[in-house]
């Protein structure tokens, strides 16, 4: 490939990002129903035409946008998990890789949980495939636990990542409908705490 080529080809991914990033603050903020290709397309800074170069409709925008943010969120924990040793210092790091990214990145986090649990959206398919995702590493890291004798082996391992993202995602809604920032320090550290005292095999919780 060329240099022409080059540039263009990265000019067009700068387009179709900035469109990504518009469309999270206008789906975000209006929410998806009444947010519009217009509002979008002037966010961006660019007509309605181009916005249909690069998506062929809106529920196209979104659900690309909502499986960019889940891949993302999942990748970190995988990251977390593969280099960090211990399972509750690796559940540590996943909580405060939540939090940041719900936190630094608000109108995506109210998208997420506002479709997170819809069933009669164009992608339902996709979200459902991106949760099993994060269930299986968040059950592989509490399988950890259990084989290091410090998570409580009669757990039921699906529904106990399932609870320990809803802890997460729950207690952070209650700030982003009220328009409030927690300190994400704080803010982990008592979602940790109380997983912890969930899950830990009595005698084997962290100082």
């Amino acid at each position: 490939m060329g240099p022409i080529r080059k540039k263009a080809k990265a000019k067009s991914e700068a387009t179709r990002q900035a469109l990504l990033h518009s469309a999270v603050k206008i789906i975000g903020s209006r929410g998806y129903t009444a947010a519009t290709i217009d509002a979008i397309a002037e966010d961006a800074g660019v007509s309605k035409g181009v916005v249909y170069y690069y998506f062929k409709t809106k529920a196209d925008i979104a659900t690309q946008v909502l499986v960019s943010v889940c891949r993302d969120l999942v990748t970190r924990f995988e990251r977390d998990i593969a280099e960090i040793r211990s399972p509750y210092d690796a559940m540590c790091a996943i909580i405060k890789d939540f939090a940041n990214l719900i936190f630094d990145n608000r109108e995506a986090a109210r998208f997420v949980l506002t479709e997170l649990w819809r069933q009669d959206r164009l992608w339902s398919g996709e979200m459902r495939e991106q949760e099993e995702r994060l269930s299986a590493v968040i059950g592989e890291l509490l399988q950890r636990g259990i084989d290091e004798g410090r998570v409580r082996p009669e757990i039921d391992l699906q529904f106990t990542a399932a609870a320990l993202t809803g802890t997460v995602l729950i207690t952070a809604q209650f700030y982003l409908l009220n328009d409030k920032t927690p300190d994400v320090e704080n803010f982990s550290a008592l979602c940790i705490d109380h997983i912890q005292h969930a899950l830990a095999v009595p005698g084997t919780l962290a100082s």
